[in-house]
């Protein structure tokens, strides 16, 4: 709240700078179903990356969730495992650059689902995830789409929750 800034750190020493660089990364959005909650890491993730190579998702149909450059790069790493690729679309384009969206729309594993949201990820207690149901939001029909996993690519949000009220964030 001044300058220079003061801050103690969790041993109580308390120390003080002019300049002060804060990164506390990010933490991935999610839907926020209860459903999904319920099937994270048991089927449901944020980073393809991190776990599309799992054993749960081999030669499996899998879903992604966005329309965004992350999206469209998660989702083109999904096919190196799975079966098919379904990418869930809440518009009828691709928000993500024009290359990476060509790429995308291209790839033969992948299909999208446009105009969608997920309204419910599905499962069971023994195996985890094992669907999801969308709704497409212009005609307003539901379909279910067998899938062991959901990874969801709709951005993240920063942890500077912490700093509300002490400096312009």
């Amino acid at each position: 709240s001044k300058r220079p800034f003061v801050l103690t750190d969790s041993a109580g020493t308390t120390l003080s700078a002019h300049a002060v660089i804060i990164a506390t990364g990010a933490s991935a959005n999610y839907l926020g179903l209860p459903s999904e909650e319920k099937y994270k890491n048991l089927g449901v993730s944020a980073c393809a990356v991190c776990d599309g190579a799992l054993p749960r998702f081999r030669d499996q149909p899998l879903i992604i969730v966005g329309g965004g450059d992350t999206a469209c790069e998660e989702g083109n790493y999904l096919t190196k495992f799975a079966s098919v690729v379904h990418l869930v679309h809440r518009r009828d384009t691709l928000r993500a650059s024009k290359i990476m969206a060509e790429r995308t729309l291209n790839n033969p594993k992948i299909r999208p689902v446009w105009d969608s949201v997920v309204e419910e990820v599905l499962g069971n207690d023994s195996t985890g995830m094992t669907g999801v149901r969308v709704k497409n939001l212009k005609t307003g029909e539901m379909q279910t789409i067998d899938a062991a996993g959901m990874f969801v690519a709709i951005g993240h949000t920063p942890n500077i929750g912490f700093l509300k009220g002490q400096l312009p964030t």
